[in-house]
């Protein structure tokens, strides 16, 4: 089968690209794997050319911070679906937008009376926790580094949250995340990634492009001068409204149905072959 070919010519906005925002997981590492070594080249090739890189996740900051430490790549990062800015390696946060308190105590007792065995995760700024049975291994959540709150979610949802994580054992994420909308009723965002049985919840109006949006402003970086690549639901918002937004071979049927450009898959340096195109005129 012949690859996706890359989409416009993004080697001629190669003079105006200012910051490259990457989707990490499917996008900067393939789903149970690592990162290549072509991927890290080109992103401190992207830093070294003074553009700036931009890790854009669902993750939480304390795992974004050692992907960005393996990288070398520096600055901020948007985590928690664009909930938290936080600047690497110092762990300062530059931006928290939370679910108030009220309302998140009220959506988890919600959530948890119409859906039978849900289980959640949560962040609050740097601070996180978890229910006692939450799988400690599952993706981004990192819950056996010290510090991660076990117990009842309730009391900590009544102090406000950047981001509420439900899981359901066996369920397929797309599912999960449209049963937690229909009980939410549009109270708050929700969102998925591609693979774990995961449905992400942060505040409404709040996801990967308002905070890329807001990170731009901050820089003075004109939305013409970004570039966006990513695979996952969670990703779409952000890669509609960059100047460039690129899906990934192995992207989420909706994005691929709504992103015209597409680079390789994860496992070919899908994202290494954007970043290459983009910065190889500034050689």
């Amino acid at each position: 089968m012949a690859r996706p070919a890359l989409g416009h010519d993004i080697r001629s906005l190669g003079r105006l690209i200012r910051l490259i925002a990457t989707d990490i997981d499917g996008t900067l590492i393939p789903h149970g794997g690592k990162v290549s070594d072509r991927t890290v080249a080109a992103l401190r090739a992207a830093e070294a050319a003074e553009i700036a890189v931009v890790l854009v996740t669902g993750r939480a900051p304390r795992s974004a911070r050692l992907i960005a430490e393996a990288l070398g790549v520096h600055g901020p990062a948007i985590c928690a679906n664009g909930a938290l800015i936080v600047e690497l390696p110092a762990m300062r946060v530059l931006r928290d937008v939370r679910i108030d308190g009220a309302l998140a105590a009220r959506l988890v007792a919600e959530l948890r009376g119409a859906i039978p065995n849900l289980l959640f995760s949560w962040e609050r700024g740097l601070e996180w926790g978890r229910d006692e049975a939450w799988p400690p291994t599952q993706r981004g959540i990192a819950l056996a580094l010290p510090g991660g709150v076990v117990g009842p979610v309730v009391p900590q949802a009544a102090r406000g949250l950047s981001k509420l994580t439900c899981f359901l054992e066996g369920a397929d994420p797309d599912h999960t995340a449209d049963r937690v909308r229909e009980v939410l009723g549009g109270r708050a965002e929700v969102s998925t990634a591609t693979t774990p049985p995961l449905a992400e919840i942060t505040a409404k109006g709040n996801d990967k492009r308002e905070a890329l949006e807001w990170l731009c402003r901050l820089k003075g970086i004109d939305r013409v001068e970004t570039l966006a690549v990513g695979d996952g639901p969670n990703d779409l918002p952000m890669l509609l409204w960059a100047g460039r937004g690129v899906a990934m071979g192995n992207a989420h049927s909706t994005v691929l149905e709504a992103v015209a450009e597409r680079t390789h898959p994860a496992t070919e340096d899908g994202l290494a072959a954007v970043i290459e195109a983009a910065t190889e005129r500034l050689d």
